[in-house]
């Protein structure tokens, strides 16, 4: 996975004022100019050094050196949280309609192709989130998976210390953090007065959170892993190692315990004031905003109808699937239903995957750029918390130094499943897929912006090619591959499916139970679903819309090109075209296509 990037405007995602992606073209075509417009590349300078100045974290998470790129040093921040009057977003909404205006001064034709690529997909980016100003809706940033109460803390203890100055901005950083989740509870109820209030049980879920995180004070994971992250730091003497620890362990025994604390009673106060009305579509508003964030989340222009054909065709196919493995194989079928102990042949360690996918990669994929990576063990203090594997989303200017995650508790050693979970994160996921793109020397703005739909639906793209690269001990390495295939695909399909049958098409619990228990899967697993889907709307179809996006592209391009189909030169192009919505990546693929065809 992909770090879960903050908000740009940690005031503005209460608002969910966030630059998403457009499902609308721009219909601009243009041959570039042989040169670079210098104004357009100062725009985008000016644009990149707005959104890193803007809270720390972003900076911090994005840049290791930020005066390589001119910007000085300011006082650490999360962002602005003076201004609480909800009711008034036009100053947000004006310096966005204000940026596209300037963006769009600029002659297309003007521009080199490096420049009208970035061009547009800054245009879709922009033009999709102004399409919902009117929109009545508003999102909780307390939701189940996505929450602050879970994610800050998370980020903050994969805060990265090079310096002792990172450190001091640090502890700057967690002083701030019970006036943002102050913040944050004013937001919360302002939307409850709006008529949006989270559900009881959305906030018990909440709660349930923040009292997990009370579980442990003394030795909080904001404190054990601060700990291991000042004793790796080198430079620092043993009276300052001592003080810097001293500093955090009171800060977050007397600030950030306190506002934990602060944050279950002040949600508890919210119970019985909201209106649970199920899914998004029941509010008003809900259905149109439910449209953008799919849009925004998958990066792709199909309508929720369209999408939701697409995923109940991919069940049919996975379910066919699966019947010819029982019926060929049962064996396969039923040690996947069970234990699910396939074993990779010959590979065990993280690192001899990583490096046998590198290999096997080669003829389908561009060669991989010269970089460094580390293989590091999660700390066990949040290890709990955390998926088998991650990689750590480099700094830009620092790409050639990579780490993944692994995390020891949740390691099945050679198992086939966590094969394929170092293709996703690894090779040719997403350790190769962001330094590709940054080893091209894009326009650091694109790094500000998030695809998930592309970044996602790429490693899941090539997990499911990885299957094909391994073979399995004790069983039909065919069978098992066609296993694990057609399982990872009816399962995210349905939750995608479900997601889209709650939030857009109203499915009561009990509708989605009579669903589920008619089409084969476990009607009692409802209900825990359905808080699911209710709690954290779009959440699923940003892991698969993506990846049935790369299918088809590859097939579109299949199509086109015939025998003149080259596997290697259509990857360089997603690769080289970097993050963005479907659209601009489809123009981009045309163009590669036009240039074949000469």
């Amino acid at each position: 996975m992909k770090l879960q990037q903050l908000s740009r405007r940690i005031a503005a995602l209460a608002l969910c004022v966030i630059l998403l992606c457009s499902v609308s073209g721009c219909n601009r075509s243009s041959s570039p100019s042989p040169t670079p417009d210098a104004d357009f590349d100062a725009f985008l300078e000016d644009l990149f050094v707005a959104e890193m100045t803007d809270n720390t974290l972003n900076l911090h998470f994005t840049l290791k050196d930020p005066e390589g790129y001119g910007i000085e040093p300011f006082e650490p921040t999360l962002g602005d949280f003076s201004d609480r009057d909800f009711t008034n977003k036009e100053e947000d909404w004006a310096d966005l309609e204000a940026t596209f205006a300037d963006l769009k001064k600029f002659n297309y034709k003007k521009l080199d192709a490096k420049q009208q690529l970035t061009y547009d997909v800054l245009y879709h980016y922009i033009e999709q989130e102004l399409s919902i100003k009117d929109c009545a809706y508003q999102s909780t940033v307390f939701g189940q998976v996505t929450g602050v109460q879970s994610n800050m803390p998370l980020n903050m203890s994969l805060y990265e210390f090079y310096s002792a100055k990172d450190v001091e901005d640090y502890l700057a950083l967690m002083e701030q953090l019970d006036d943002y989740f102050d913040y944050c509870l004013d937001y919360e109820s302002f939307r409850t007065d709006e008529g949006y209030g989270m559900s009881d049980g959305a906030i018990d879920d909440a709660i349930e959170q923040c009292e997990q995180f009370l579980t442990h004070i003394e030795d909080n994971y904001l404190i054990t892993t601060f700990d291991h992250r000042i004793d790796a730091l080198d430079g620092l003497s043993d009276t300052e190692r001592a003080s810097y620890k001293d500093q955090n362990r009171n800060i977050i025994l007397n600030t950030v315990i306190p506002a934990y604390r602060t944050m279950i009673d002040e949600l508890n106060s919210l119970k019985g004031k909201g209106t649970d009305l199920g899914g998004i579509c029941n509010y008003d508003g809900g259905k149109e905003y439910y449209e953008y964030i799919v849009a925004h989340k998958t990066g792709s222009s199909k309508s929720i109808a369209e999408m939701k054909t697409l995923l109940e065709g991919v069940l049919d196919d996975s379910t066919e699937m699966m019947y010819d493995v029982y019926l060929n194989a049962s064996d396969v079928y039923m040690e996947y239903f069970s234990d699910e102990n396939f074993v990779v042949e010959g590979l065990s360690e993280p690192a001899s995957f990583l490096e046998y996918y590198k290999q096997e990669m080669a003829g389908e994929f561009p060669a991989p750029p010269e970089v460094n990576y580390t293989i590091s063990d999660i700390d066990p203090s949040i290890a709990d918390i955390l998926s088998p594997a991650f990689c750590v989303t480099p700094c830009i200017d620092d790409y050639t130094e990579n780490v993944i995650q692994v995390n020891r508790s949740k390691n099945n050693g050679s198992s086939g499943g966590l094969s394929a979970t170092y293709a996703h994160e690894g090779y040719p996921g997403h350790l190769y897929q962001m330094t590709y793109f940054l080893s091209t020397d894009p326009y650091p703005i694109r790094d500000a912006l998030s695809f998930l739909g592309y970044d996602e639906g790429w490693a899941m793209y090539v997990e499911m090619r990885s299957y094909n690269w391994v073979t399995y001990e004790d069983f039909d390495s065919e069978y098992v591959r066609k296993m694990y295939v057609c399982g990872n695909l009816q399962n995210i399909a349905f939750c995608c499916l479900a997601d889209i049958l709650v939030n857009y098409y109203g499915y009561t619990v009990d509708e989605l139970t009579d669903y589920m228990n008619d089409n084969g899967f476990n009607g009692a697993a409802a209900q825990e679903l359905y808080d699911m889907m209710v709690e954290e709307p779009g959440y699923y179809p940003q892991y698969f819309v993506g990846y049935l996006e790369f299918v088809e592209l590859r097939d579109y391009a299949k199509d086109a090109l015939g025998a003149d189909f080259d596997e290697v030169a259509y990857h360089q192009t997603i690769l080289e075209t970097g993050p963005c919505d479907f659209d601009t990546l489809r123009t981009q693929m045309d163009n590669y296509i036009s240039t074949v065809k000469k």
